[in-house]
């Protein structure tokens, strides 16, 4: 079965390619002329490959629509046997080019010229001479050579002229309405282009604009991050109450640091020195465990400050809670925070830290 035709769909010229539900982005199609093994271009027959793109690919059913263009339907005239290949679909097959609107006229087939005129014999001669009564002198002279060739080939010149004339009246007479319609769906089309690729063009426009802003506002941020101040240094926390918990997780920061030693030497030596600050708090914190200060923070103001932290560094609701109860029960803010080690990361366990200084001096020691 035929599954590419070329067709007049309405005032559309059309590729209609049977039992494909979906066209490939970026669908084109190639014609070709088998018997002079060229290819249809932009600007007519050619030898090296081209390929078009549809004004518009639509799916009618099961069949996909491709729309021709003029520059297509004005270069291939009717009756003549070309290929359409379609690659992105590997679909090719030979297609007698129909007559489509706009398209060049189909060939009108050329005059037969009229049979020659029997040429005179001696015997007509002497018959017609009898005919009239004229009075027969001896044999009739004999025709010049050549005179009844040339009265022939005279006759067919003056034939041919006649019907020349007489066609290209016919065809002037009733070309003119067949070439106004034709002219006027050109003009639409070309208007149609027109407007197309203005709109294409104004839609670059906007995205050209887009982009301009985009590449303003990373190199605002680019350079507002370049002109950030960098963050403080992490002040070295107190040694935690002494508990076997608080050893444990001295323990597994150490462990955590040395697995970092390639970006953070410097804070292995710092954790060491804790461990063993640690070691000698929970051996004198052994003997005798201090007793609870009472807490000397306000408990409005703090629970003020835990929801600026909660809001600013994400800190989660049951971590909140457990900071407020450690404060209000009477542990300094280094001793707290020292706690968050791991919990938190180090710039918003920091952040924390100098926001509860800031509204606490006094238990900030």
């Amino acid at each position: 079965m035929q599954r590419i035709t070329i067709e007049q769909l309405e005032d559309k010229a059309v590729i209609r390619v049977r039992d494909v539900a979906r066209a490939p982005q970026g669908l084109k199609f190639k014609i070709e002329w088998p018997a002079k093994k060229e290819t249809l271009g932009p600007f007519g027959w050619q030898s090296a490959e081209h390929f078009h793109r549809p004004r518009d690919v639509r799916n009618e059913g099961d069949d996909l629509i491709l729309e021709l263009g003029a520059d297509v339907i004005q270069a291939v005239s009717p009756g003549t046997e070309v290929e359409v290949e379609l690659s992105d679909l590997n679909l090719a097959e030979p297609v007698i080019w129909p007559d489509l609107d706009g398209g060049p006229p189909a060939a009108a087939p050329s005059p037969q010229p009229p049979p020659a005129p029997p040429q005179a014999t001696e015997q007509t001669e002497q018959k017609d001479a009898r005919d009239f009564g004229t009075p027969r002198q001896g044999p009739p002279a004999a025709p010049a050579a050549g005179a009844s060739r040339w009265r022939g080939i005279a006759m067919l010149l003056v034939v041919l002229v006649v019907g020349g004339a007489l066609g290209y009246f016919v065809a002037n007479a009733l070309a003119p309405s067949k070439k106004k319609d034709s002219d006027a769906k050109q003009i639409s089309q070309l208007e149609q282009d027109l407007a197309s690729a203005r709109g294409e063009l104004q839609q670059a426009r906007q995205d050209n604009a887009t982009l301009e802003n985009q590449i303003a506002t990373l190199k605002a941020e680019n350079a507002a991050l370049s002109q950030a101040p960098e963050p403080e240094p992490l002040p070295t926390p107190d040694p935690p109450p002494s508990d076997e918990g608080a050893l444990m997780e001295a323990r597994s920061a150490l462990a955590e640091s040395a697995a970092l030693a390639s970006r953070q030497a410097s804070q292995i030596e710092e954790l060491k020195a804790e461990v063993a600050r640690l070691k000698a708090t929970v051996a004198a914190q052994a003997e005798a465990p201090p007793e609870p200060t009472p807490s000397a923070i306000d408990a409005a103001q703090l629970d003020q400050v835990l929801a600026q932290a909660k809001t600013a560094y994400g800190i989660s609701p049951d971590l909140l809670a457990q900071v407020r109860s450690q404060l209000l029960a009477g542990e300094t803010v280094t001793e707290v925070t020292g706690g968050l080690k791991g919990e938190l990361p180090n710039v918003a366990r920091q952040s924390l830290h100098n926001q509860l200084c800031q509204a606490f001096a006094a238990q900030c020691r």
